[in-house]
């Protein structure tokens, strides 16, 4: 729509200021043409980019060679159809956005759905997990515990060991130490 109303403008006031104003607008037109055709369109939609791209390159040679009286009409009508291609072309544009985020929807939909299965999948191993580490830390305890109560009332006849972890087992070693110590005072 710029470049066919600079270009009306240009052919009523005859001002070269115009056709400089064109060429900027042209070079946008350009740009956004080329940036166009690296997406992926289908067959149809680079098809209309060819050949709204071909048809505002002939209408620019009529435009910068100085069209005579009777070429000015042809050109503006040119350019008019130019516009409604594109006009079309933003609307194809829309519609293949549209379909775009459909297929983004419906892809977030399912990991979406994938997340929540494996949430639930994850809970209840999260739980076994849980109650595996509580046994495994809490059988050690109960034997330190039980150790330190064999030695407070006087029962000094059992052995004291620990099971788990390396630290666990080094204070059952100490304890059984200090319940050797402790016989040996009695005696």
């Amino acid at each position: 729509l710029s470049m066919e109303r600079v270009v009306r403008q240009y052919l009523i006031l005859g001002d070269e200021g115009l056709l400089e104003d064109y060429k900027k607008v042209r070079t946008n037109f350009k740009r956004t043409t080329s940036e166009l055709s690296l997406l992926p369109l289908d067959e149809s939609h680079l098809h209309d980019l060819k050949e709204v791209v071909d048809r505002e390159e002939a209408l620019y040679e009529v435009l910068s060679r100085q069209p005579e009286q009777g070429e000015r009409l042809a050109l503006i009508e040119g350019y008019v159809e130019v516009s409604a291609l594109t006009r079309s072309m933003a609307g194809d544009a829309n519609e293949l956005i549209d379909r775009e985020v459909e297929k983004m929807r419906v892809t977030a939909e399912a990991a979406q759905k994938s997340l929540l299965v494996q949430l639930l999948a994850a809970f209840p191993l999260g739980l076994l997990i849980a109650a595996l580490f509580a046994f495994l830390i809490s059988r050690p305890i109960g034997q330190l515990e039980r150790g330190i109560r064999q030695l407070g009332s006087g029962e000094l006849s059992t052995r004291i060991q620990l099971s788990g972890p390396a630290d666990l087992q080094y204070l059952g070693e100490r304890l059984e130490w200090l319940r050797h110590r402790l016989i040996g005072q009695r005696g």
